[in-house]
């Protein structure tokens, strides 16, 4: 009897059927099936449980598992996975790096330049490749300074492994074909390899020797005979058999690997969004024309590939559920991602981004943190600070927001232009202040377990709590990513101490952790029911019957990353093969092998970027443009339900303007004109509720620019914008003005005349350090700035408006002195009252309509009264002027015989009016007022306002009126 049965075919040829028919006559317990890669492990063993029914399913292995499993059931030996492996080099890279060892200084040189942890990585690679090859004692004998090195680092590598008894899947694999490791059986089966690498030759060598019976798959084909000879060459030395497996394949796989064939289709497109646009198009199509999500598969390159996101969410405003097949790794893992937050934020300096990641991601319970985070400035500040720095920085910063809250509430209850609006808000941020500040604590108070860590077990005590409280809420996906992850923090605490490391810094523990959660896979557990996407490793053994595969451009097709250390002619010597070669082929051959179990196959790509910058195809086009045809002209799919055309359809009228043909075609009809009024009795009651309060004139002017500005901030009461920035907003700043100019005026212009500038600027600068004390600066840096500029600001004003030299005659220019003298020059006037309030007053009773409001400043002469108002940049409107004049007129009984705004930081008299154009004012005003009561009773809040006004509203990002570019048009 023959020790080797061979049943040798092309693809497709049902090799691996055959297989499990031999499998089906033996004891469950007889045979080891050996495979090349675990996704076809589980194939084998699904398909077998098909047929058969009954199997052993731990007889089922790959061939790292069974060579590992075989060396740790006979030795004492630990096996060390590679995240340990890059632990053990980095340290050896590091001792030849030191000058202490007795090495040349060429060497010593060469280990301080690859000591970077990225570049250990790829020297990790090429070590496990000269294993994989056998190639040590080519690097014996070395020719350059580079070969020195590694052949150094490899001698020094393996002995310190021997050192700590660790063994790795190649060392296995050599003591197993050596003959220090037996294996043993009745029957062996071998299946799923394309070639055999030489340590893997070797191996199998001695493991066929140590089974009484084999059987082997050997692909049969043009592209597969590089690979194939290896497979034969290995078991020449055993008496073979060779069965012949005749080609049962797909037209599909007749094209990959016979020539001509059919089922192939390749679309072309002009950018990404285009392509994923249309594939998501394609996979609706399917569903509705009674297709099942299992007939079908979107294949990407692998498991990092951007698309699936894209085509999850493109799919997802179909509500079309998505279910990933293939690997991911743990790094992938948003679960995985929050848990390590807390070791990132220590060893990272407690950056602000990370903590506040931290928050959303659950490690606290509050989740109107952000509306604090962002106004109190917890994001501004150095990015890397230590523990109790970073603490008690924001600490500070929260403190501060407190104190500027307070005294915000207290500058809007005495102010009349503030006094109107809610103070809801400020209450509740003044809340979520005192809230944010149990938060930090809360969240300092458990970043110390990570901060003060020494131990390895520490930093798994610090996880474990972690894990605990992110897996208390996630899906269902993730939970197997959190169990993995949570057997890795425990397996790491046995490998670490196995090592001999007790204790560790944070940056080394999480440089460790992240290798392996970049290493570690899951499966996520998602629905079976959705449509699948799956990446080529995995692809080759599904059986869908279509596939769409995405991204087929060069650098995802091939995709394979160069050595790092040699080029291909230096690789190719060292190795005695071209790699670079067999990576293509091996990637082809993954491509291939998954399209051929399909019936039909769609390969798509993008022409450009997003940005437009051109994509280079798939190498592989041309090939597969001879065997399957050019590319095609993509199908259409115009199924939209009338749903999406008609939002589609909005969203274009918005750019476009409005078409009556496409509005007929859909049945819609769009309102030409937008009103926005109440109609139910119970907000109409509402509404007369709230005509009737008293009238300020901010009240009423913000109803006349927009009754839609005015249903936001009165009706509705919404939040307004609070701003804690290193300006002053609006109301500090008024306030520090009028204060200050109120105590300054006060004393007197003559005694302020008669101090010299450097007095001036001394008493100016002394009443405005006091009442700029009295508001709130996130940073003391911002007082002292600020002092300095309102200073300037002040004397300038005082100078050039309360100030001027006494004139003689009229043919000098009065205009810039008219708040000093009255328009004849003759009746000089004086400051009589400031901040003068009339809220409640039975003078402000006009026309059975109550006003309230607070007049800035009243100075009188012989002639009368002259009402004056602070605006800080720019001049307000006369009718609030008009409004003060009439009410002050009736409370003092005096006439008013001109009013005029002071814009304080250009030192300028604005809008002056004298009594005739204050009366001419007055009536056109009480007749807008009427109007706006009446607009407010009726429930007419109809948006008037155009672009210059939007801009500057606190509602301008829920209004209506704004357009999709950001602008804001004119609703007429």
């Amino acid at each position: 009897m023959e020790k080797v049965d061979i049943f040798i075919g092309p693809p497709s040829s049902g090799k691996t059927e055959r297989m499990i028919q031999e499998i089906s006559k033996l004891n469950p317990f007889d045979y080891t099936f050996i495979g090349s890669q675990g996704e076809f492990v589980k194939f084998a063993a699904y398909m077998a449980t098909e047929i058969v029914g009954s199997i052993n399913r731990s007889s089922f292995k790959t061939v790292d598992q069974f060579a590992v499993e075989t060396v740790k059931r006979q030795t004492d030996l630990i096996f060390a996975d590679r995240p340990l492996k890059l632990t053990i080099l980095t340290s050896v890279i590091e001792d030849m790096a030191s000058r202490n060892l007795d090495l040349p200084e060429e060497i010593k040189n060469e280990a301080a330049v690859v000591r970077h942890r990225s570049t250990v990585e790829k020297l990790l690679s090429l070590i496990d490749d000269v294993k994989t090859y056998m190639k040590e004692d080519e690097f014996e004998e070395a020719e350059t300074r580079r070969d020195m090195f590694i052949s150094g680092v490899i001698k020094r590598f393996e002995s310190k492994m021997k050192s700590m008894k660790l063994f790795d899947t190649y060392d296995a694999y050599r003591m197993i074909a050596d003959g220090e490791i037996k294996t043993g059986g009745k029957y062996l089966f071998i299946d799923g390899f394309y070639d055999f690498t030489p340590v893997v030759a070797k191996f199998f060598r001695a493991v066929i020797s140590d089974f009484e019976k084999t059987f082997i798959t050997v692909t049969d084909g043009d592209i597969f005979e590089r690979g194939t000879s290896t497979i034969l060459k290995t078991v020449e030395i055993f008496s073979c058999k060779k069965t012949e497996m005749k080609f049962s394949g797909t037209p599909v796989a007749q094209g990959l690997f016979f020539g001509k064939g059919d089922g192939v289709k390749i679309h072309a497109f002009e950018k990404p969004n285009d392509e994923i646009e249309w594939v998501s198009k394609k996979v609706k199509t399917l569903l509705m024309n009674g297709k099942k999500a299992q007939d079908f598969e979107i294949v990407v390159k692998s498991e990092n590939n951007g698309y699936i996101k894209a085509i999850e969410d493109k799919l997802g405003e179909y509500d079309i559920d998505v279910s990933y097949l293939g690997k991911k790794s743990l790094n992938q893992s948003t679960s995985v991602q929050k848990v390590m937050l807390p070791l990132r934020v220590v060893t990272g300096g407690y950056p602000q981004d990370l903590l506040m990641s931290m928050i959303m991601a659950g490690f606290s319970d509050n989740t109107a943190f952000s509306f604090v985070y962002d106004r109190s400035h917890l994001n501004r500040g150095p990015l890397r600070l230590s523990y109790k720095s970073r603490m008690d920085d924001w600490n500070r910063r929260l403190e501060n927001f407190a104190k500027y809250l307070s005294r915000m509430k207290t500058l809007i209850s005495e102010d009349d232009e503030f006094q109107d609006r809610s103070l809801d808000d400020l209450q509740r941020m003044q809340e979520l202040v005192e809230d944010a500040k149990k938060t930090v604590k809360n969240l300092f108070d458990f970043l110390i377990k990570f901060e003060n860590a020494v131990f390895v077990d520490d930093y798994s005590k610090a996880f474990e709590e972690a894990i605990q409280i992110i897996g208390a809420d996630v899906p269902d996906e993730e939970k197997e990513a959190l169990d993995q992850f949570t057997d890795l923090i425990w397996e790491i605490e046995s490998v670490l101490n196995f090592a001999g490391i007790k204790e560790i810094s944070g940056s080394d523990y999480r440089y460790y952790l992240e290798l392996q959660i970049k290493d570690r896979t899951y499966v996520p557990s998602r629905e079976k029911s959705g449509v699948r996407i799956s990446d080529v490793i995995t692809s080759r053994f599904s059986h869908a019957p279509l596939k769409i595969f995405v991204g087929f451009t060069d650098g995802n097709y091939p995709e394979f990353h160069p050595n790092y250390f040699y080029n291909s002619i230096e690789e190719e010597k060292h190795f005695g093969t071209n790699r670079n070669l067999k990576r293509l082929l091996d990637d082809r051959l993954d491509l291939y092998t998954a399209m051929a179990q399909a019936k039909e196959v769609y390969l798509t790509m993008p022409q450009a970027t997003q940005e437009g910058v051109k994509i280079l195809p798939s190498m592989y086009l041309v090939d597969l443009e001879e065997k399957f045809g050019m590319p095609q002209k993509p199908e259409t799919y115009p199924s939209m339900s009338l749903q999406e055309a008609t939002i589609s359809y909005a969203k274009w009228a918005r750019w476009n303007g409005r078409n009556a043909e496409i509005e007929n075609k859909l049945d819609v009809m769009i309102q030409k004109s937008k009103t926005m009024s109440v109609k139910d009795p119970a907000n109409l009651e509402y509404c007369k509720t709230l005509s009737k309060a008293p009238v300020s004139f901010y009240r009423y002017f913000s109803y006349k620019t927009c009754p839609l500005r005015y249903f936001f901030s009165y009706a509705m009461k919404l939040p307004q914008a609070i701003i804690y920035d290193l300006d002053l907003n609006s109301l500090e700043l008024g306030t520090v003005y009028h204060n200050s100019l109120k105590r300054l005026v006060k004393a007197g212009r003559k005694h302020l005349r008669d101090l010299t500038s450097e007095e001036l600027k001394q008493t100016v600068q002394q009443v405005l350090s006091e009442e700029l004390g009295k508001m709130s600066f996130f940073e003391p840096e911002i007082f002292e700035i600020n002092l300095l500029k309102f200073t300037s600001v002040i004397v300038n004003y005082l100078e050039k408006v309360e100030f001027p030299e006494e004139i003689d005659g009229r043919n000098r220019n009065l205009k810039a002195y008219k708040i000093y003298k009255t328009d004849h020059g003759f009746d000089f006037f004086n400051p009589r009252e400031f901040e003068f309030t009339f809220t409640g007053m039975e003078e402000a009773k006009i026309n059975d309509m109550d006003f309230s409001g607070r007049i800035d400043r009243i100075d009188e002469c012989e002639s009368g009264l002259m009402i004056i108002d602070y605006k800080s940049k720019n001049a307000g409107e006369k009718a609030q002027l008009a409004l003060y004049s009439n009410i002050c007129e009736k409370v003092f009984k005096i006439p008013v015989i001109q009013s005029a705004f002071i814009v304080v930081e250009d030192a300028k008299i604005v809008n002056m009016m004298d009594r005739d154009k204050i009366q001419e004012t007055w009536n056109d005003l009480i007749e807008s007022v009427k109007d706006f009561i009446k607009g407010v009773t009726n429930g007419d809040f109809t948006p008037q306002s155009c672009k210059d006004n939007c801009e500057r509203c606190d509602f301008n990002q829920i209004c209506p009126v704004r357009w999709p570019d950001g602008t804001f048009k004119c609703s007429k």
